[in-house]
């Protein structure tokens, strides 16, 4: 087979299109996870620092509330995202 920089030329069979349309379906997918995980690691901060600044008022206690609902969706769609991923690869995990 014919090596065109570095990778092997491709044949065009009647898959490639498939191929590439859920590769790039994955490579969408792993961009959202990262945000989602990248908002969920800020989320973590946040609901740390209302924590620790405790009980200095019910202004913090509601911001505490709303950092750990914002950070249970955020854990929820991180959750839907990698079943769908693993419902996409047959659940097989790598």
């Amino acid at each position: 087979m014919k090596e065109t920089k570095g990778k092997p030329e491709k044949s065009e069979s009647p898959m490639e299109p498939v191929l590439d349309a859920i590769e790039t379906r994955v490579e969408a997918l792993v961009a959202v996870v990262k945000g989602l995980a990248a908002e969920n690691a800020r989320l973590k901060s946040d609901l740390a620092a209302a924590k620790a600044a405790g009980d200095a008022g019910g202004e913090a206690a509601m911001l505490l509330a709303r950092y750990e609902d914002e950070r249970n969706a955020v854990r929820e769609r991180i959750e839907r995202v990698l079943k769908a991923l693993e419902a996409g690869t047959g659940g097989e995990k790598a």
